[in-house]
């Protein structure tokens, strides 16, 4: 089933925030039923993490999904360790934790439309999407000096 628009906190943090960088996102697979990052991403996180301090991003925006097999509740679970096991390899690599808003879709807004109950290896995934800061959202402190790129 597919959601008719993103969350309201997605919409929020997207009216607040400017793109950081051209090379974003990046996108971790994962294999079926599984949140453990594969050790061929290692490369990528660090490269996700030296991208958003080159480009001065104010935050991290993780959005994790999973393919459509088996339960939607189970699915949007997985996600979530999916999100969460990505958000902390980027804070072991030194970007600060309450920079980083996760968000489950689980099986909802695949990035491949699939009956349900396909694997879609394309589903099973994470995008870290690097951005600015102008106005933080409630619950996210504000950065501690203007970026550029934000209006005044």
């Amino acid at each position: 089933m597919r959601r008719p628009g993103p969350p309201l906190l997605l919409l929020a943090f997207m009216f607040l925030a400017a793109p950081a960088a051209a090379l974003s996102p990046f996108f971790v697979f994962f294999d079926s039923g599984s949140a453990r990052i594969a050790r061929h991403y290692e490369q990528l996180l660090d490269n996700a993490v030296e991208q958003a301090r080159l480009a001065e991003a104010g935050a991290l925006l993780i959005e994790a999904r999973t393919d459509s097999l088996g339960p939607a509740a189970a699915n949007l679970a997985l996600a979530r360790r999916r999100g969460a096991a990505v958000k902390a390899a980027l804070v072991r690599r030194g970007f600060p934790a309450d920079r980083i808003l996760v968000i489950a879709y689980g099986e909802e807004d695949p990035m491949v439309e699939t009956p349900d109950g396909v694997a879609e290896q394309q589903n099973r995934m994470v995008a870290i999407h690097l951005t600015r800061i102008c106005r933080p959202p409630p619950g996210l402190p504000p950065p501690p000096q203007p970026l550029p790129g934000c209006p005044r």
